[in-house]
């Protein structure tokens, strides 16, 4: 690596920490710290001009082409066709994994950035507990941290929390960890499951469990049981001392059958509806990206649904594509998550380390938190599933690079 490299990878070092920790206690930091490292990588990989190692699958590539295409087709029957196109510019996120993700940075490097990234979660998670228990100031009845709602703290909170679970359970050959990190890892999970458990964010809850749950199956079954019987254990436990987050809890299912348009569950299933109805008007494109809500509003006029409490989007990132984007939208939608599911596997097959675990557990966290909240149109929740998957991704992938570069200066190989 020469001189020039060297500098861009400390800046991106920096920029890459200082957007790590604007995820968690800066409101809209990351607009900043996004860009610039966007620029910086973009620099590196195209004026610099480094050696490509690892590479993004070409499909998705096309794929994330073709997803925010259909939104810029979908802007076209938008009222506002200005404002919707502003709506675009958040996915310039997918296009900054892939940047990260085959960025020549070394392991050390990585392990600086993830070790900031986690630190900032722990904090965050630290600061939700202050919170729930009167000792910080709050803007809601849950804890919240820094972020502007519980959910969204709660869903980049989960990236963290499940990163940490899998390097719990992985062998720690895999990842070179030693007991002082392992240690680590502990307090780093024990923080970030506490804050995704105060801030009540059910979806979150069972995005999580889920999530974790299917990677460590993928990795090994006997793991997936021990996880499953130890949280089990855990959350009968946390429950029996607070009777709050007990019915939050039990509420996952009872809401179903208990309340109106004027609940959380209730209002959703509305929603739901509502966006059935839109697609139905409009199978092609959608009402248009940011008609949500004009359209509902026409529908609760025509009283084919009932006014929900909240009416800014779907609540479902399925259903709130069918409604604004369409069949087009909906199937491009269904391609890239299940492209992102492939690569993480291909990862595995490849190296064997937590990098496609990681992959794997990030796309499933957001399929499944995505089945009750429209997390990927949130800019910090995207930025957050981005440097996730572009800085753990290629994380064993790159320590496997540096040996075998290591390995041929040496004249081992």
């Amino acid at each position: 690596m020469n001189a020039t490299e060297m500098r861009m990878e400390r800046i991106l070092v920096v920029l890459l920490s200082a957007l790590s920790i604007s995820l968690f206690f800066v409101q809209r930091g990351i607009a900043v710290f996004g860009m610039l490292s966007i620029g910086a990588l973009l620099v590196w990989r195209f004026y610099v001009k480094h050696e490509v190692r690892r590479t993004v699958p070409p499909s998705l590539v096309i794929l994330s082409v073709l997803f925010i295409c259909s939104f810029a087709a979908s802007a076209l029957v938008s009222d506002n066709f200005f404002h919707a196109v502003t709506k675009m510019t958040k996915y310039r996120y997918l296009f900054f994994a892939g940047l990260l993700f085959t960025a020549p940075l070394s392991h050390e490097s990585r392990r600086k950035i993830a070790f900031v990234f986690f630190i900032a979660a722990a904090l965050a998670g630290l600061f939700g507990f202050l919170q729930a228990v009167d000792l910080a100031p709050r803007g809601y009845d849950r804890a919240h941290g820094y972020s502007s709602h519980p959910i969204l703290y709660a869903g980049l909170l989960a990236f963290v929390c499940g990163s940490t679970v899998l390097m719990v359970f992985m062998r720690s050959d895999s990842m070179q960890l030693s007991r002082q990190e392992r240690y680590a890892l502990y307090v780093i999970l024990f923080f970030t499951f506490t804050g995704v458990l105060l801030s009540e964010s059910r979806g979150v809850w069972v995005a999580l469990i889920a999530a974790c749950g299917m990677t460590l199956a993928v990795y090994d079954p006997k793991k997936t049981l021990v996880f499953m019987v130890s949280i089990t254990g855990l959350l009968l436990l946390v429950f029996s001392f607070s009777p709050g987050l007990k019915s939050r809890a039990s509420s996952i299912i009872t809401s179903l059958y208990t309340e109106d348009e004027k609940g959380s569950m209730g209002g959703r299933i509305e929603l739901w509806k509502a966006s059935w109805l839109m697609f139905k008007r409009s199978p092609l494109l959608g009402a248009g990206v940011g008609e949500f809500q004009d359209a509902l509003a026409d529908l609760v006029r025509e009283k084919k649904v009932n006014k929900p409490l909240a009416v800014g989007h779907a609540h479902n990132i399925f259903m709130h594509a069918l409604a604004t984007r369409g069949i087009i939208g909906f199937i491009i939608l269904i391609a890239i998550l299940l492209a992102l599911i492939r690569w993480g596997f291909q990862e595995i097959d490849a190296y064997g380390g937590i990098g496609g675990y990681v992959i794997l557990l990030s796309t499933l966290l957001t399929v499944i938190g995505g089945l009750t909240e429209l997390n990927i149109e949130i800019s910090k929740y995207l930025a957050g599933l981005s440097l996730t998957i572009g800085l753990l991704g290629a994380y064993d992938a790159q320590h496997q690079n540096d040996l075998s570069v290591t390995h041929n200066e040496m004249g081992l190989t």
